[in-house]
């Protein structure tokens, strides 16, 4: 798995030296956004969805298809209506043997959090996967949202037993009381 990883990294780079290939090239005045999203009707239905997988979202931002964001559009065409039938996606995103490294590489859980909440920190795993999967290096405090169908697949494979989940927040937004978790 190890050369598999190596394999995937040094796909791009620009030299056999350089160790720093995904570094952002930032364009002023051209970050990444997100669509701005018709808010009227998105709360309560799906009407919004164009790929047919996503589902019911409790709020505007996290009421968006795979299909309305420009940069997936690479990832998809007749066959793979949705990028949750895209398999590099379900490889490099769902693959538990990946995200478990990937937590274990990252060393922000301790062993003990991980057996506790193992479903919580996957999901979490798998929502850093898809966005870097797809956006390459966003920066410190930069988040965007993660399409519905995406959502709907990471909570499928990962569930909580509760049925709880956080949701999607901003970095200015996000719950004081939960800064201490993450």
């Amino acid at each position: 798995m190890f050369a598999e990883m190596r394999a995937i990294a040094r796909a791009h780079i620009r030299g056999a030296d350089y160790c720093f290939q995904n570094d952002p090239e930032i364009v002023p005045g051209d970050p990444i956004r997100v669509p701005d999203a018709d808010v009227e009707g998105r709360l309560g239905n799906t009407n919004w969805c164009r790929c047919g997988n996503c589902v019911d979202m409790p709020t505007v931002d996290e009421s968006l298809c795979c299909r309305e964001i420009h940069n997936f559009q690479q990832f998809l065409d007749q066959e793979r209506k949705c990028i949750t039938h895209n398999q590099d996606m379900l490889r490099h995103c769902l693959d538990s043997h990946l995200l478990e490294f990937m937590i274990k590489f990252r060393g922000r859980t301790s062993a003990r959090t991980f057996r506790i909440h193992y479903n919580r920190e996957m999901r979490k795993a798998a929502y850093r996967a898809f966005t870097t999967w797809t956006h390459g290096f966003l920066g410190a405090n930069l988040r965007i949202p993660i399409p519905s169908c995406v959502v709907h697949l990471v909570r499928s494979t990962f569930p909580d037993p509760q049925g709880q989940y956080m949701g999607f927040f901003w970095a200015e937004d996000y719950p004081a009381e939960h800064m201490a978790l993450h």
